[in-house]
């Protein structure tokens, strides 16, 4: 599979949904641990495929989320600049922003 990092903010990489503030708890499930390892767009992708979930959901440059929730359209888009917190597994890709904003991934199409 050919990826395409996200190196930019506002980058429309393929899959790539958007930076949403989740101050409402609805895109990060409340009972799933992140993983622990060094968070890369690619391996979140990767992750959320293997746990057949259709959305990666990623904030605070490490943590990888998976969910089948729907994503909620009518939430507004975020700036992207607020999901610009660098990945720990590669620092030339942003993994989300800090606390709730999180960048939302389409585990179809990225």
């Amino acid at each position: 599979r050919d990826y395409r990092p996200c190196l930019v903010p506002d980058c429309k990489a393929p899959g790539y949904l958007g930076c949403y503030d989740d101050g409402d708890g609805n895109l990060i499930p409340n009972t799933v641990t992140p993983p622990k390892w060094p968070i890369t767009i690619e391996s979140c992708l990767e992750h959320c495929r293997l746990d057949s979930k259709r959305h990666a959901v990623i904030r605070n440059g490490q943590d990888c989320y998976c969910t089948n929730g729907v994503l909620d359209t009518t939430k507004p888009l975020t700036a992207s600049s607020a999901c610009g917190v660098q990945c720990l597994g590669n620092m030339f890709e942003y993994c989300g922003g800090y606390k709730r904003v999180v960048s939302v991934f389409d585990t179809n199409m990225g």
